[in-house]
């Protein structure tokens, strides 16, 4: 036994552990992570673990070494089972749970292009950290001739995070035209001047969906609603 292994041997014997000195090579996900300093493993520790996506921890307790997979960081829903958060390249909000990683303006369909012969809503969606939105309802294809004066109405709901009850925030205006109509949710908006006639001065909750309500079943109507939240 070298000089370096006896030395290494009296270290590990000083610090409680029972099995061998090993250098950690690096480990990488999709970057590197850290070069590795010499560690004395337990033989119940596996020598050469493989992990998965999200970050590696390394534990230490009386010499023997534990090694831990951290939650993706490109993900939401980050748990806090872990000592302490990774330092990410971006930044994430608490929701009371987990963590969720903070969003800049984003847009999404609402509901996809369709012809519809009945009231509609769309899924849940959530709003991570936006303040309200627009929402378009864009009309296609109409009410054919001989069903005129029937209408198609939008209106944003929120939902009751304790019954799951839905409460509408803001009624568009019901129309039959083909073309565009669009609604303002967000604090502030006072501004009847402008071109959108439907507006509401409240903020958008977390959990909300579109709901597009026919006057009457049968004639189908053809249309999309999207949506575009604003911090």
């Amino acid at each position: 036994m070298g000089e370096i292994e006896k030395l290494l041997k009296e270290i590990r014997d000083l610090l409680g552990g029972t099995g061998l000195p090993v250098l950690r090579d690096e480990l990488k996900d999709g970057r590197t992570i850290e070069k590795w300093r010499e560690a004395f493993t337990s033989q119940r520790v596996v020598m050469n673990p493989v992990f998965l996506s999200g970050l590696v921890a390394q534990e230490s307790d009386g010499g023997e070494w534990t090694y831990r997979r951290l939650e993706d960081p490109g993900s939401d829903g980050i748990s806090t089972s872990r000592a302490a958060l990774p330092v990410l390249e971006y930044g994430h909000l608490y929701n009371g749970a987990t963590w969720d990683r903070i969003r800049n303006n984003t847009e999404f369909t609402a509901l996809a292009s369709a012809a519809r012969t009945a009231t509609t809503n769309s899924d849940d969606f959530v709003n991570y950290n936006a303040r309200g939105g627009l929402f378009f309802l864009n009309i296609s294809v109409a009410f054919d001739a001989d069903h005129a004066g029937q209408t198609v109405q939008m209106i944003v709901q929120a939902k009751d995070p304790v019954s799951g009850n839905y409460v509408a925030i803001e009624t568009g205006t019901a129309t039959t035209a083909v073309g565009t109509t669009t609604m303002a949710v967000y604090p502030g908006v006072t501004d009847a001047s402008t071109e959108i006639a439907n507006q509401n001065d409240i903020p958008l909750p977390r959990t909300f969906r579109v709901r597009v309500v026919h006057s009457s079943s049968g004639p189908a109507t053809t249309y999309s609603v999207g949506a575009a939240l604003v911090i």
